[in-house]
């Protein structure tokens, strides 16, 4: 993962194009309000996935929503990564000991225009159902979807709060849309899968020698 992000750890995952259409669309971005999302990669049911949260359905912003843990970055906090990981650690009681900072993305808008940097991490534990639970103050659910899921149930739909077809991922808990369909969609296609794939294969080619 790594080699593939800047000196500063960061991974260009969104085109120039992309990233210039938006902030067209959000030029008034609220002063000193940045927030941070973590993308957390981990091993569920033996398959690479990622982890996602159903926001609480009394929240008054963004309610029953299917989001990356996160939010807003506070004074104490000493970088954008440790944002993303004390709102996760707020949000969720899986287990995040020895949690790996991959990198993290280009800073994109919310439809609020609010700053959003997304943060990937690995997390080392093999998680399994029992293990995923949220504060309900905060989600509904905690839930995992294998890489090659989200992959095979991508598809892209006109959404009328956007005024444009945007990326949709169905999921159990719902569909997958708006800033966070919108993040996930090129770290999947240009980070995740493609590292996934290899490993997969170098993994397929040892059994082969084996044998």
């Amino acid at each position: 993962f790594t080699k593939q992000a800047t000196k500063d750890g960061v991974f260009p995952i969104f085109s120039k194009k992309v990233h210039e259409y938006a902030w067209r669309q959000h030029p008034k971005i609220p002063a000193n309000r940045g927030a941070a999302v973590l993308i957390p990669v981990c091993s569920f049911q033996d398959k690479p996935s990622i982890l996602f949260t159903k926001r609480a359905s009394h929240l008054s912003s963004h309610s029953s929503e299917i989001s990356f843990p996160g939010g807003h970055v506070e004074p104490a906090d000493e970088s954008l990564e440790a944002a993303a990981l004390r709102e996760t650690r707020e949000e969720i009681y899986t287990p995040l000991d020895n949690v790996v900072i991959l990198g993290k993305g280009t800073t994109v808008p919310s439809l609020k225009g609010t700053p959003v940097t997304p943060v990937l991490a690995l997390l080392p534990n093999n998680l399994h159902e029992s293990m995923l639970n949220g504060d309900p103050s905060e989600v509904d659910r905690v839930f995992c979807i294998s890489i090659e899921t989200l992959m095979q149930e991508e598809t892209s739909k006109h959404l009328k709060r956007l005024g444009r077809h945007a990326p949709v991922y169905s999921s159990p808990c719902g569909d997958i849309w708006g800033l966070t369909a919108f993040i996930l969609r090129p770290f999947l296609h240009k980070l995740l899968q493609p590292v996934f794939e290899k490993v997969s294969r170098t993994d397929d080619d040892d059994r082969i020698n084996t044998l």
